[in-house]
């Protein structure tokens, strides 16, 4: 079998190993039999780029990943927003900062 070369093949190919169906919020999911496999110490399942798009998932995106009876469900982990003046004004105004000895300087460091 060839390599897909883009989404319309991945679309053409995704049908023989999957089902169509619909969310509780009416939008259309995908259901693809998978396999799990050996990955070295271990077990790994591949996600086809047709079943990440579709669930707003991107290679490298954090994912949760929850395990109960006889199922697994993976959801895109939601990376917290930081507001650096929010942050600052957490700090306790009786924080004073010391300097901290790390040992003499290693290689080409200078200070």
């Amino acid at each position: 079998m060839s390599k897909p070369k883009d989404d319309m093949d991945l679309k053409r190919l995704v049908p023989i190993l999957s089902e169509e169906t619909k969310n509780p919020n009416g939008r259309s999911s995908q259901m693809v039999v998978g396999k799990i496999q050996k990955w070295g110490n271990s077990q790994g399942l591949r996600l086809s780029r047709l079943l990440l798009a579709q669930a707003e998932i991107e290679v490298g995106d954090d994912v949760e990943v929850v395990a109960s009876e006889q199922q697994f469900v993976v959801r895109k982990r939601q990376r917290p927003k930081y507001d650096l003046a929010e942050l600052v004004a957490r700090i306790p105004k009786s924080y004073k900062p010391e300097e901290v000895a790390t040992g003499p300087a290693v290689c080409r460091e200078a200070w």
